[in-house]
């Protein structure tokens, strides 16, 4: 899991904020500063709402869609009652039309400005791909710590972990652990019998 140790004076780049738990417990655990990006606008209004309630100067909210490219807009789906916006939901294919308009930034260009020290926080339905494969080398310096879900199956170029294993592998990085989520099925005597795994891992990268 994340610990202080980890998150201690880092910067924190928080893509895919939501309501902003992970932002606001970066902060309390000595991250010196949190830049929390979400781009569905009522999610980030709850964002922001939660950052004041709490007091954190240091938390920076961002509306926008971190991906591999800045400066384009692309529709998000909103799917309110899943949980899961995402630019590659297959409900947003299958004709929903509850959508807003966001821009881009590229991972790049979020981190341009940083020094470094870096924890990267990835919760971001599909677009981890995106993010992942246009890291540079210059990127990487800059980041200490991966943190990620990766969604198997939701991308439509992409499938399966191991291209993003590749990629963080070639950049210098090493797997702390992946898990993989699912659904234990349970006898009658409730003692778990099989395992039927759900395409969603979560997964650490350090340097």
């Amino acid at each position: 899991g994340v610990t202080e140790e980890l998150l201690r004076n880092k910067t924190v780049i928080d893509v895919g904020a939501n309501r902003g738990i992970f932002s606001v417990l970066s902060a309390s655990l000595g991250a010196s500063q949190v830049f929390s990006y979400e781009p569905v606008s009522e999610t980030f209004n709850i964002l922001k709402d939660n950052i004041n309630k709490r007091g954190y100067d240091n938390i920076q909210p961002i509306q926008k869609i971190v991906n591999n490219e800045t400066g384009n807009f692309v529709r998000i789906s909103l799917n309110d009652e899943s949980g899961h916006n995402s630019i590659y939901t297959q409900a947003f294919k299958n004709g929903n039309q509850r959508f807003e308009e966001i821009e881009t930034i590229s991972l790049h260009d979020a981190i341009k400005s940083l020094s470094g020290n870096i924890f990267l926080k990835l919760d971001c339905e599909g677009s981890e791909y995106d993010i992942i494969l246009s890291m540079t080398e210059e990127d990487a310096r800059k980041i200490d710590v991966i943190s990620l879900e990766i969604h198997e199956e939701m991308h439509p170029a992409y499938r399966g972990s191991e291209v993003i294993s590749s990629k963080l592998k070639e950049l210098g990085y090493n797997q702390q652990f992946s898990h993989r989520t699912g659904w234990w099925t349970f006898n009658d005597k409730g003692e778990k019998t099989t395992f039927d795994p759900l395409p969603f891992k979560i997964e650490m990268w350090t340097k």
